[in-house]
């Protein structure tokens, strides 16, 4: 079994929805493997390595990530464009 593997890093930059608290960067959460989309007769994973931040909501420290339902299309593993990206890259 051929296998292509991509790894992609998630930017470092704050959800909009609180770019305006204080924030810092707290790391990265597990990767999310999304396996779909043979490309040239070899299976796919998407590895995302997602980012976690801390971020001062009512004078407490919470943890906080992308809301990744916006990334990923319902129905699909990825999202809509993506998915027409890659089948015109085969």
């Amino acid at each position: 079994e051929n296998r292509l593997t991509i790894y992609l890093e998630e930017k470092k930059q704050i959800p909009s929805k609180y770019k305006d608290c204080k924030y810092k960067a707290s790391g990265f959460m597990e990767p999310r493997i999304i396996e779909d989309y043979p490309v040239r007769d070899n299976l796919l994973s998407l590895n995302l390595k997602r980012r976690r931040w801390d971020v001062l909501l009512d004078k407490k420290w919470i943890k906080v990530s992308r809301e990744w339902d916006e990334f990923i299309a319902q129905g699909t593993r990825i999202s809509k464009e993506f998915a027409a990206f890659l089948k015109e890259i085969d």
